[in-house]
C-alpha cells in the first residue's frame, strides 16, 4: 500500500518538530543546570601562548586542545643515558639520539 504524498509530508513535519523541541529542550537543560550549579567564572593566562581565557574548571592550564596539543608535543625531555635535555620527536622517545640509545642497550644486557 502507498503512502499519499500529504501522508508523507505531514509526517516530516512531525518528525522536524520533535527534532527541534529535542533541542530547544536540551539548550534549556543546560542552561537551568549551569544556573543550579552556580559555577564561578575563573579567568587565568594560558601556560603555552599566554592569552588569557575564562572556564569554569579551576585546574585548567590551557585556552584550547590545540594549546594543550602544543605544549605536550613541544616539552622538553631528558635522556635517560647522557641525561642532557632535547626535544623527542614522539612522546615516547626516551633517549636524544641512536648512540645514547644503543649505549643504553648494551649496559642492560
Amino acid at each position: 500500500m502507498r503512502k499519499s504524498k500529504g501522508e508523507s509530508e505531514r509526517k516530516n513535519k512531525i518528525v522536524r518538530n520533535k527534532t527541534v523541541d529535542r533541542a530547544e529542550n536540551s539548550a534549556h537543560t543546560h542552561a537551568r543546570l549551569s544556573q543550579e550549579t552556580n559555577r564561578t567564572p575563573y579567568t587565568f593566562k594560558c601556560q603555552y601562548c599566554g592569552c588569557e581565557f575564562t572556564t569554569h574548571f579551576h585546574t585548567q592550564k590551557y585556552c584550547s586542545t590545540q594549546c594543550y596539543a602544543d605544549a605536550v608535543r613541544h616539552k622538553p625531555k631528558t635522556c635517560q643515558y647522557c641525561r642532557e635535555e632535547f626535544q623527542p620527536a614522539h612522546r615516547h622517545q626516551k633517549y636524544c639520539s641512536a648512540e645514547c640509545y644503543h649505549l643504553a642497550s648494551r649496559t642492560r644486557r
